[in-house]
């Protein structure tokens, strides 16, 4: 069935792209744009904070693999996407209405939870609602929406963070989250949108959880591509998380002598360059009908732009261009799903893509707690005003740019599976 003709499932499409725009917008800004504030909201030093953003990371990172196997056992995923908005709209309100420091951390959770589904459920209704030849390139094109979240939400949270009203900003764009899911509680029919699934398959039982799992680790040369392709979507995008999630925004400002928005703009142009990578990431793939060609070369430049930016003080001119050409070739990191996808069942699609994002999430779970870590030379845990350097800071980055060599040493052991339709699924997910 062509999506275009049964309009609850385009909705609903359209509400998940939409969910991940605002989720990753929150992910990325609370801990970056608005790093300097919170941290004198909550009277703490960066190694407290990287903590307590890692808590969002370390909720959505142990949430991928149940949540992959709720969505291939057929639960409504109009349920899944309401609960997802209500989650997010409710860890935003506690982070910014309470000062308490166990709150906070709750908050980080609550915002892991509904942020955990955003991703595998997108992949998932790509896949099922577009056809298998089309889903690579539509699961692209949402990514790079997805990209729009942290452009938009971080630049309107910079200019409100100078206007001493950020409190205020935060809670306006948690709000769009309750307000998406009263709009998407009456328009759309969840009876319309549901996976077809056998009446048998249906049912989450521990007995299903154990055979899902043996299904997907029965085939060692399968369960090897998605360990390989889950280490270096990790370490690639863990280290594009720690710069662009948390400490990059206050690093350019002291590295490079710019203003809060002027570093916001050089981080959104990662995201305009990661966004604009990802279609284009699934399009060369296609092309050159390699996955891992793509995935060395990307890494491989990824790492020279990340130390540039690092360690070569210039302009904010060519920091802006490095900053789009780091996001651009970082957009790599995408491939790492299809990849993984080729070579599992059809009904463990969602499964499998929760399990590759469990390696992803775990990147910014571990490497932004220890980049804080590594910056923080002091044992105070006030903060008034900022007594780091950039220096602090750069030391904290040796970390991302191991990191970053880790995702290409990944990249050359992992399987060349063609972009096109594969021959390790014997059972391609026909058109709804």
């Amino acid at each position: 069935m062509d999506i275009l003709k049964n309009r609850d499932r385009l909705v609903l499409w359209i509400f998940c792209v939409i969910f991940f725009v605002y989720q990753y917008g929150l992910e990325t800004s609370i801990p970056n744009v608005l790093n300097e504030e919170f941290r004198r909201h909550y009277s703490v030093g960066p190694r407290e904070w990287g903590d307590m953003v890692s808590v969002f990371f370390g909720t959505y990172t142990a949430m991928q693999i149940p949540v992959g196997i709720l969505i291939d056992k057929a639960i409504n995923p109009k349920i899944i996407a309401l609960s997802a908005f209500f989650c997010m709209f409710c860890g935003t309100m506690l982070l910014v209405l309470s000062r308490n420091k166990t709150v906070g951390f709750l908050a980080q959770a609550i915002m892991g939870l509904g942020g955990s589904v955003s991703f595998v459920l997108l992949l998932k209704l790509s896949i099922a609602y577009f056809q298998r030849e089309k889903a690579t390139l539509v699961s692209g094109i949402a990514t790079a929406c997805g990209c729009c979240g942290p452009i938009l939400i971080g630049t309107t949270l910079a200019y409100f963070s100078r206007q001493h009203a950020w409190e205020n900003a935060v809670i306006c764009v948690g709000s769009f989250g309750f307000l998406s899911f009263l709009v998407l509680a009456f328009v759309v029919d969840g009876k319309k949108t549901s996976f077809a699934v056998a009446a048998a398959e249906k049912g989450v039982t521990s007995q299903y959880i154990i055979a899902s799992l043996g299904e997907i680790f029965s085939n060692r040369k399968a369960y090897q591509q998605f360990i390989l392709a889950g280490i270096f979507s990790m370490m690639l995008l863990g280290a594009e998380n720690a710069f662009c999630c948390a400490w990059g925004i206050p690093f350019l400002q002291l590295f490079y002598g710019i203003n809060k928005l002027e570093a916001t703009s050089a981080i959104n142009a990662v995201f305009v360059g990661f966004a604009i990578g990802c279609p284009l990431a699934a399009w060369v793939s296609v092309k050159i009908n390699s996955y891992k060609k793509a995935m060395i070369i990307g890494s491989a430049i990824t790492f020279c732009l990340m130390t540039a930016i690092i360690f070569h003080k210039t302009n904010f001119l060519i920091l802006t261009v490095l900053s789009f050409l780091f996001g651009l070739f970082g957009s790599c990191q995408f491939l790492a799903f299809p990849c993984a996808i080729s070579s599992a069942p059809k009904n463990l699609e969602a499964t499998v893509s929760g399990l590759v994002n469990t390696f992803t999430m775990l990147g910014g779970t571990l490497l932004i707690p220890i980049v804080g870590h590594m910056a923080d030379h002091s044992s105070s845990t006030s903060i008034l005003e900022d007594p780091y350097t950039a220096g602090d800071y750069q030391r904290g980055f040796i970390v991302v740019l191991a990191s970053l060599l880790i995702s290409f040493a990944a990249s050359c052991f992992i399987d060349d599976i063609s972009p096109r339709e594969s021959k390790t699924n014997p059972n391609p997910n026909p058109n709804p």
